[in-house]
């Protein structure tokens, strides 16, 4: 009854105490709800999530979904029973989100129990940093980042030069073998790949020397798909790569919208009017049988036909 259930996403890297400083401002804001009995309930379930947190003394590892709120199980409006769930998901938690409604909002939970997809490995590597991380379906997860400073070359001839030359080699040559270990260890559990496929991607090229070194390990050197080339390091060149690797990820869901929203794009770029958005327009153009692609945002309510105009259920 009303919009009183709570649902609250917390991903890993979420700290507990910016989540229990929100939950204590969303209490204070909902003081001003009209509605009395609307008003109790929303703070009746904040108040069960507060004190739910505080068993936690740090977020889990693959972080928390909670759902909280009064619910009726008979038609009486007055028999109604507060629940509160906290699920530690079998995969990280990817949402970040907190939502008020009639019902709650199960969504990122659905998108964590659903088949798992093949796993693909990514090492983002240049001077400055190295990035692991693991892409299954919609779930992108850095799971490493390591920052280095490699020894520079002596701008100066003589002497000096050769040993500063000797030294940044041995630098580079470091970095490459930390690098390669740290993959081993990240991405090979129980002598076997926990990975399907390997990207290896950066600016420079620190990502070939890694890629052609004996130093990584022949199992996941077996692994790899591609080597791209980013225009930056880190959580941004993760990104690109992601991108640049679409021909080599075109089975994955996450790579699959961006396939399609760069599409979109495209079409708005070449102002090709071939491309609709806003609800509106999108309809309209849905009942002329004109779409051969729609792109919704995952909290999109629609109410329409099952079927419009010959084409497959909005619903799919």
């Amino acid at each position: 009854m009303g919009t009183s259930l709570i649902t609250l996403c917390i991903p890993p890297n979420k700290s507990l105490s910016d989540v229990l400083k929100m939950l204590n401002e969303q209490i204070a804001k909902a003081v001003n709800i009209k509605l009395a009995t609307n008003r109790k309930s929303v703070i009746s379930a904040l108040k069960s999530i507060n004190e739910r947190l505080r068993i936690y003394k740090q977020t889990p590892s693959n972080g928390l979904i909670i759902f909280s709120g009064e619910i009726t199980e008979k038609e009486s409006k007055n028999d109604r029973k507060l629940i509160i769930e906290c699920i530690e998901p079998p995969k990280p938690v990817t949402s970040n989100c907190y939502n008020c409604s009639n019902k709650f909002y199960v969504d990122p939970l659905k998108e964590l129990l659903i088949k798992d997809e093949e796993t693909t490995g990514f090492i983002i590597i240049d001077g400055k940093n190295a990035l692991f991380a693991t892409l299954q379906g919609r779930n992108k997860q850095i799971i490493k980042h390591i920052e280095i400073e490699l020894q520079k070359q002596h701008s100066k001839g003589g002497s000096s030069s050769v040993r500063f030359s000797r030294l940044a080699d041995e630098s580079r040559h470091n970095y490459i073998r930390k690098v390669a270990e740290l993959a081993a260890k990240l991405f090979i559990v129980t002598d076997k790949p926990s990975i399907s496929g390997l990207i290896i991607a950066g600016s420079a090229d620190l990502k070939n020397e890694l890629a052609d070194s004996d130093i990584l390990d022949s199992r996941l050197k077996s692994k790899i798909l591609q080597v791209v080339t980013t225009k930056e390091g880190g959580e941004n060149g993760l990104n690109q790569a992601i991108e640049l690797a679409q021909n080599c990820l075109k089975n994955n869901k996450f790579a699959k919208e961006k396939i399609a929203l760069s599409r979109f794009y495209e079409q708005i770029e070449r102002d090709s009017n071939l491309y609709a958005f806003g609800v509106k327009d999108t309809l309209e153009a849905l009942e002329m049988g004109a779409v051969d692609t729609l792109l919704l945002h995952d909290k999109t309510k629609l109410r329409a036909p099952e079927e419009v105009k010959g084409k497959q259920s909005l619903r799919d």
